[in-house]
């Protein structure tokens, strides 16, 4: 019988426990063969670790063909080589100057912002012009100057309300009292105005207050009874001696008439308050009447306008010399000489007015630049100013002509995308230079954000923006 070959020994026949010995119960070596310990146990800790082997693993699936010691061996735990304290601080340190720098970097290519602001060196052209406005137009027409106007009209009443400021001739306060005015000419009823002259018996002079309508006759019980209603009178003059007593009062005013004899008054009681220390006191004047004329035709005026107004489109505009008032009624409610407070003044208006686009006298002006220019090319009009001169309305023709004066503000062509790029990275000098090659601006305004960054465009084109604005004139 042939002896066993002897084999090779293999992984599987060396086996390393938990403490780093090796078992060899039972495993036969090949002849000649000597194992030798070439790594310490630490090391094989590390290797084995670094190698990530699972004990476990090998144990349950490599065969054993001998005995195996019955301890039990623990499972190998990883080892890792300690972090120091001072370490983990450095790298802590290291990373946040890593963060600060790259945000730093960030801010600076990617948060700051310009804005320049470009005045040009503009020109003015003016023109003086006379446009017709034109009821029957629908729009404005650059070669008849001609443009497209409203014509409406309006009627309005109006009572306004005046305060005295006239005064008696004299300083001294005038007597008063009431009397009794009888009516035995008539069943009809006889107004008196106001100021109506009673006459008494020893001479002296008073006017009523306030208007009054006298009754007609009546009869009671088959007897003729006069009509009769009090009233309060004032002397015609000043002084203490119109408080006099009782009297009978004629109306002058009827003398020479069947009237005379059968309207008449009497006082109910003396006159009092005649005399010195007291105001004079309030009579309408002319120029009471005057001045409250004036202020009813100043306010129904303005009430007007402001109507008319309303019934215009949106932007159309309404100028004085195109409003036409014609006053078909005004009537004060008193008279010279009045003894009144106050007064009514009531007057009837009626108003036409004519309204036209302004901006529609803006194309005739632009139209008209537009053909006598010779630099259209080099000039761009960004703003029209116009500045109306007489007005000649006719209201019947429902035409307007208005003369005008127009400012054309014209600034020069730039080409804004140009200039960007030219100035983005400048800083202030270097800005003043690049400028030098623009004689089309008159000035510019750079606002940096944040403020605290260097003064200096920034050099990405989405982070600077340019403006072209025209200066106040």
């Amino acid at each position: 019988m042939a002896p066993t070959p002897r084999r090779s020994p293999a992984i599987n026949d060396v086996l390393v426990s938990s403490g780093g010995k090796r078992i060899e119960e039972n495993i036969p070596l090949a002849k000649g063969f000597q194992f030798e310990r070439k790594l310490s146990p630490q090391k094989e800790k590390k290797l084995e670790s670094f190698f990530q082997v699972d004990k476990k693993a090998v144990e349950s699936e490599t065969p054993v063909t001998g005995p195996v010691s019955k301890k039990t061996a623990k499972p190998d735990e990883r080892l890792s080589e300690p972090i120091s304290r001072k370490a983990k601080k450095l790298l802590v340190i290291f990373i946040s100057i890593c963060l600060f720098a790259g945000s730093g970097v960030a801010a600076y290519l990617f948060i700051p912002r310009s804005k320049v602001i470009i005045y040009p060196r503009h020109k003015i052209q003016e023109m003086d012009l006379e446009i017709t406005g034109d009821a029957a137009r629908s729009e404005a027409d650059m070669q008849s100057q001609t443009i497209p106007i409203k014509v409406t009209e309006k009627e309005k009443e109006l009572t306004v309300s005046y305060q005295t400021t006239g005064k008696s001739a004299s300083s001294l306060q005038k007597a008063r009292g009431k009397v009794v005015i009888y009516n035995e000419y008539s069943n009809s009823s006889q107004p008196l105005v106001a100021t109506t002259r009673l006459l008494s018996s020893d001479g002296k002079l008073f006017r009523l207050v306030k208007g009054v309508t006298v009754p007609g006759m009546t009869s009671v019980e088959g007897k003729a009874q006069p009509g009769a209603i009090e009233a309060e009178v004032i002397a015609d003059e000043s002084g203490e001696s119109y408080n006099i007593g009782l009297s009978e009062f004629s109306i002058p005013g009827f003398e020479g008439g069947p009237k005379y004899e059968k309207f008449y008054a009497r006082s109910t009681k003396p006159m009092t308050s005649g005399g010195s220390g007291g105001t004079a006191t309030p009579i309408v004047s002319q120029q009471d009447i005057d001045e409250a004329k004036r202020k009813a035709e100043t306010e129904i005026k303005a009430q007007l306008e402001e109507e008319l107004k309303k019934d215009f489109p949106a932007g159309y505009i309404l100028l004085p010399g195109a409003l036409e008032q014609e006053i078909k009624d005004a009537a004060p409610a008193a008279k010279v000489g009045d003894l009144k407070d106050n007064f009514d003044y009531y007057i009837k208006v009626t108003a036409r007015a004519i309204a036209f686009s302004e901006d529609d006298t803006k194309k005739i002006i632009t139209g008209v630049f537009w053909q006598k220019s010779e630099e259209n090319e080099s000039v761009a009009p960004v703003a029209v100013q116009v500045e109306y001169g007489n007005i000649s309305p006719d209201f019947s023709a429902r035409i307007v002509k208005i003369k005008v004066h127009g400012k054309i503000i014209l600034n020069p062509e730039l080409n804004l995308e140009q200039l960007k790029k030219d100035l983005l990275g400048k800083n202030e000098e270097q800005i003043k230079d690049t400028l030098k090659n623009y004689p089309q601006i008159e000035r510019i305004e750079v606002d940096f954000w944040p403020k605290f960054f260097p003064s200096r465009i920034p050099s990405y084109e989405k982070q600077t923006t340019v403006e072209l604005r025209t200066l106040n004139l």
